[in-house]
């Protein structure tokens, strides 16, 4: 049997603006998941050029997550480190930072598809973060390696403080989110979904499916 992890969002009363501050202290005080990385099968990859690139790619081993949601927002905060941050593009670093949510539009989709960026049947969301761009996540939605989305227009907010060598990075979005129905997952408080987690380390090079993800199952439960 398949062990699952679990991530529990939790119910708090604090504003959008407390909650988005990576520095505070009320995240010391919530469960955290440590979560173990391993690098994306690069045969997987749609690109015949990143297939078979000769040099170790995943170089984040692992993250620390916790989650906070006050019934309209929810915030997932991520930290790891990095041996040399990344934080804006220049010629000798053309790649930064970034890290990544999955989350399935469905909250009863197969966890196969949390490896495969989706299928016809159960797209995912993605909520991707960028060193060069900190406080501007994008938003994704994907049915399948190679069919990645992003739109026009995203509702993430997000906050970022780089200690030494350690990421600390807070992402939230209101949990419902009409504007965007066929763009992105929409969460409610008491339900339960799979999420994954990816880390792009952009002084090794790494950017697009090249990265470092999470293969096991973890389950995000929401508070009610």
């Amino acid at each position: 049997m398949t062990t699952v992890n679990t991530i529990i969002s939790k119910r708090t009363s604090y504003n959008r603006g407390t909650l988005l501050d990576p520095a505070g202290s009320f995240w010391e005080g919530l469960p955290s998941l440590i979560i173990t990385f391993l690098p994306t099968p690069l045969g997987q990859q749609p690109s015949l050029y990143v297939r078979y690139v000769d040099k170790e790619f995943g170089k984040v081993k692992k993250i620390d997550m916790r989650s906070v949601h006050n019934g309209e927002d929810i915030f997932f905060k991520l930290e790891w480190f990095v041996d040399k941050p990344v934080t804006k593009i220049t010629e000798g670093t053309p790649f930064v930072d970034g890290a990544g949510i999955l989350i399935p539009m469905k909250h009863d989709a197969p966890h196969t598809i949390m490896v495969s960026m989706g299928s016809e049947a159960y797209e995912v969301n993605a909520w991707y973060w960028r060193a060069d761009e900190p406080d501007k996540p994008r938003n994704i939605w994907a049915k399948g390696l190679g069919t990645t989305i992003t739109s026009k227009q995203s509702y993430l907010f997000s906050k970022a403080l780089l200690t030494g060598n350690r990421w600390s990075v807070v992402l939230g979005r209101k949990m419902q989110l009409p504007e965007q129905q066929d763009q992105a997952v929409q969460l409610v408080p008491g339900i339960k979904s799979l999420i994954s987690f990816a880390a792009w380390d952009g002084a090794n090079q790494e950017r697009g499916g090249i990265k470092a993800f999470c293969p096991a199952p973890i389950e995000l439960s929401i508070e009610a």
